[in-house]
């Protein structure tokens, strides 16, 4: 091999290398800490989004784990804001030009006791967990041009739906769909996503030890995950479905109703 081929050789190498390089994720790691113990901060809701994009489907989500770390992988180098929730501590949001791999330290404010109260009664951060339930705050991912339940479903990290209308949650198959903690018209999951109205939801609850004949002994038995939906307080009682009509013979009309009427309390069609 001569000098000229070696050289060659030499540019297509570092060209590939950088080329891979540039088309591997970066890494976003770090640790959220409670400001002034310096006491990590376990299940905090961490939420990445393009800083120049406002589209709920941009957003990532992830939790930090028992020692407060958390790490995400993100495709595309550029500026982000790294938002963090905690209930009981003051919500921050940094903004990080990602280029390469990043560690970020992130130190959480309580809030006093006064200000929690206000905070608890006046808003609810995007993503919270709570024991083995992970509470969604619809409004958070929402667009404006959400009908349906499904609408709102898959704008929500970590959940998907198929054409089959087929929910999975962190890619594990979603068992149910509950509404108030009941099966909705006995457990039809497709009529809940595709009937109810986006705007009577108030938050989604992803069970992910979802038991349906309630506590067992058995450590064995599998358990599973299933979708609860609370509605609005003043939505709680809904009639929705769709209404149909056409011509048929002269001065005749032909009409169809498929109607559902839902509360707490009953479900008719």
């Amino acid at each position: 091999m001569n000098r000229i081929q070696l050289y060659l050789l030499l540019l297509s190498v570092l060209f590939f290398s950088n080329l891979t390089a540039q088309n591997s994720p970066l890494r976003l790691t770090g640790e959220v800490k409670e400001a002034n113990s310096n006491t990590p901060l376990s299940f905090a809701t961490v939420i990445i989004e393009d800083a120049l994009s406002k589209k709920s489907k941009n957003k990532l989500f992830t939790q930090s784990d028992e020692f407060g770390y958390f790490e995400m992988e993100i495709d595309l180098p550029g500026n982000y804001n790294t938002s963090i929730y905690y209930l009981g501590y003051r919500d921050s949001t940094i903004t990080i030009k990602l280029q390469k791999d990043t560690h970020l330290i992130i130190l959480m404010e309580q809030l006093s006791n006064e200000l929690q109260e206000v905070v608890v009664r006046d808003t609810f951060p995007p993503i919270v967990r709570s024991g083995d339930t992970v509470i969604y705050n619809p409004e958070a991912f929402a667009v404006g041009n959400e009908r349906k339940l499904r609408d709102l479903v898959e704008k929500l990290p970590g959940l998907s739906i198929d054409e089959d209308n087929n929910v999975t949650y962190q890619g594990e198959e979603v068992a149910t769909i509950l509404v108030e903690g009941e099966p909705f018209f006995g457990g039809n999951s497709e009529l809940a996503l595709n009937g109810i109205p986006a705007d009577a939801v108030d938050k989604i609850q992803a069970l992910e030890n979802y038991e349906p004949l309630g506590l067992s002994l058995d450590p064995a038995l599998d358990k599973k995950v299933a979708l609860n939906v609370q509605l609005k307080p003043d939505r709680k009682n809904i009639i929705f479905g769709d209404l149909g009509s056409g011509g048929g013979l002269p001065n005749t009309y032909t009409g169809a109703a498929n109607l559902y009427n839902y509360s707490p309390k009953r479900n008719l069609t």
